[in-house]
């Protein structure tokens, strides 16, 4: 393979590369926002356990239950989407709301639910429809409040005259002849 060979092919994969960033950045896949960076080991873990149960049973339809979790902008669930889970599992659903944001409802089949940062499904024995509204967290500006500032120390009479080259001083009505000016209404 001559030098010239392993230039182009290196060009041609540095190309490649930088195309694939480039529709990964397009797609979403990489978000550099300020405050979108989590580092992996703070993401919460899914846990579904089944019941025990002394004698194993085979798993069919009626075993078999829907839990969809569907979130608003602000924010998402983990786990989220619609999954199938084993009639007597429980589910805990974590919500991770994006910065600027906070959980503002969460609603478990149509009914308003308690949350406190997660939901934890016990037992579950039927479909189920989790959605999680998240907003805008309202920043509280306090009112401004007018400062005590401390009473002059000047007096009216206390005044220094300051002078400014080609400064004429104060002109009063006797230093104005109006006579100079008859041109203006001639």
């Amino acid at each position: 393979m001559t030098k010239k060979t392993k230039y182009y092919i290196t060009l041609a994969v540095f190309i490649l590369a930088i195309l694939v960033v480039i529709v990964c950045l397009l797609s979403g896949a990489f978000n550099f926002s300020k405050g979108n960076a989590t580092p992996v080991s703070t993401l919460p873990v899914l846990t579904s356990v089944a019941p025990s149960t002394e004698s194993a049973e085979p798993t069919d339809s009626a075993n078999t239950l829907t839990v969809q979790i569907f979130s608003s902008e602000g924010g998402t669930c983990s786990p989220s989407g619609k999954m199938t889970v084993t009639r007597g599992s429980s589910l805990t659903i974590y919500f991770l709301p994006e910065a600027g944001y906070s959980v503002e409802k969460v609603t478990v089949n149509g009914e308003l639910a308690e949350t406190a940062g997660t939901y934890t499904i016990e037992d579950i024995q039927t479909d189920m429809v989790i959605s999680v509204v998240f907003g805008a967290e309202v920043i509280a500006t306090p009112t401004p409040t007018p400062e005590q500032t401390e009473p002059s120390t000047a007096s009216p009479t206390d005044t220094t005259e300051e002078t400014v080259p080609g400064d004429i001083g104060e002109v009063t009505e006797e230093d104005i002849n109006l006579d100079d000016f008859s041109w203006i209404w001639d």
